[in-house]
């Protein structure tokens, strides 16, 4: 690991900014035209959040985590135009929780500690960065720099917290993942009651959106998984069974396709041994068989697949609904092999998508696949980049899970066979949808990575300092 700058002169710099600071916005304020008082005012709330950061990281996270819970009602309470570029409120949130860090880890860099593993997800940050600089579409391309640097952000933010706090961090941490699992469901139980959510053709939906929530609830659900099967205390499993019942069953209950299947294949994990490969042949079976019997034999599964004037008789290909995707897939691949290295710049697809496919609110779409969007924006450099970052962290953390579940130390094995199902999560739900710039998905995920990459490989059966 790389380790930066001496603590002593970190703390110099901290104190003369929490000194001049506001001095500096105050004079701001009285020398600039009052057209620069907005942009003021964020620059103040990102530096005191970055100062309360530095003094309480492990709250400012838990903070952060409960964002993430409601951000399916965020994203649904409007958007804000900011620097030439439109935000929901939870983007807004995670934008600048992003910044925020940047600035933490700026301000206290003899903190940060690299491992090797985090080099290519840095080097595609950097390319990020390089191309949004020479974009002629910079508002677009700051929003989706921050989104693609969070990944490196919360690993490297998290490795400074959970060392600052150690065993004491991973009870906390794990009583808080539970009842985050459980309140968006008792949410949409209390908006059902009072009219606010409803069920249609295409599931359960409302103003606590469902495909938002669907997605959050994957990455609880890998850590339920985890710890119904490797916690050592009854109580846990218990609190752990319920959170995967209602967890899967929120999901469910939404009918979205993609979190559906995934929802399957992570209940799969209960019972699979990471060193037989058999295993993960039977429960594939076991997924395509309880699929295939669920689009045959259930309506509502059945008509969220189909069109909605494709009949009663379904047909895959010829009835299957894939949201605009059999369009927006060929015109972003089409026009990405026009400038196949390089890419046209972060968030020049959702522009070019917005042309071919105009709204009636003048705003454009994203591709509905990330590794199309990061092909298209930032050309086969970024796409390589982005692949090896996150499948050399699925080799690790596999491989962790491994060693730890056959030697027997079940709260590593746990962390790590959480960290692995979370980071599947965005991986495959990449292919359809805009994971690697949902906050609310990024933000739980790699607190799991970091949690799990904190236990040492090397150490023997680690006592468990973490119990209730």
């Amino acid at each position: 690991m790389l380790s930066l700058v001496s603590r002593p002169r970190n703390e110099v710099w901290q104190g003369l900014l929490v000194l001049f600071l506001p001095l500096l916005v105050g004079l701001a304020f009285v020398a600039l035209d009052p057209f620069y008082y907005p942009f003021l005012l964020i620059l103040l709330l990102l530096g005191g959040f970055a100062v309360y950061s530095l003094v309480k990281p492990g709250p400012f996270l838990f903070l952060i985590l409960f964002s993430c819970s409601l951000g399916g009602l965020l994203r649904n309470l409007g958007s804000v135009s900011l620097f030439s570029t439109d935000l929901s409120l939870s983007g807004l949130i995670f934008v600048m929780s992003a910044a925020i860090v940047l600035l933490n880890l700026a301000l206290n860099p003899g903190s940060i500690r690299i491992r090797w593993i985090y080099l290519p997800l840095i080097l595609f940050a950097a390319w990020v960065a390089l191309c949004w600089v020479v974009s002629p579409n910079r508002g677009q391309g700051g929003k989706d720099f921050l989104f693609y640097a969070t990944p490196v952000l919360v690993l490297v933010f998290l490795d400074r917290v959970i060392r600052k706090e150690e065993f004491a961090w991973m009870w906390r941490l794990e009583k808080f993942l539970f009842f985050l699992s459980f309140l968006p469901s008792v949410l949409f139980v209390i908006l059902l009651a009072m009219g606010g959510s409803f069920f249609s053709r295409r599931g359960l939906e409302g103003v606590l959106g469902p495909r938002t929530i669907s997605l959050f609830l994957l990455v609880m659900l890998s850590h339920a998984v985890a710890a119904l099967r490797y916690s050592p205390h009854s109580r846990l499993r218990r609190v752990a069974g319920i959170a995967v019942f209602l967890s899967a069953g929120t999901i469910f209950a939404t009918l979205s396709r993609t979190a559906g299947i995934l929802s399957l294949i992570l209940i799969a994990f209960l019972w699979i041994r990471p060193h037989r490969k058999r295993d993960l042949i039977k429960a594939a079976i076991a997924v395509l068989v309880i699929f295939a019997f669920l689009i045959l034999n259930v309506s509502l599964v059945r008509e969220r697949f189909q069109h909605q004037d494709a009949g009663r008789n379904f047909d895959l290909w010829q009835g299957l609904d894939t949201a605009g995707r059999n369009n927006f897939w060929p015109a972003t691949l089409q026009h990405a092999l026009q400038r196949p290295l390089t890419g046209w710049g972060p968030g020049n697809s959702r522009f070019l998508l917005g042309d071919k496919f105009p709204t009636g609110n003048g705003k454009g779409y994203h591709p509905h696949n990330e590794y199309l969007q990061v092909l298209h924006d930032l050309g086969l450099i970024g796409l390589v980049l982005v692949v090896t970052g996150y499948l050399l962290l699925l080799w690790e953390l596999r491989r962790r899970w491994e060693s730890f579940h056959l030697r027997q130390r079940n709260r590593a094995a746990q962390w790590n066979l959480a960290a692995l199902l979370s980071l599947a999560v965005i991986v495959g739900s990449a292919l359809t949808d805009n994971t690697f710039h949902y906050g609310f998905v990024l933000w739980p995920a790699f607190t799991l990575v970091a949690t799990a990459l904190s236990f040492s490989p090397a150490a023997g059966q680690e006592p468990d300092r973490n119990s209730p």
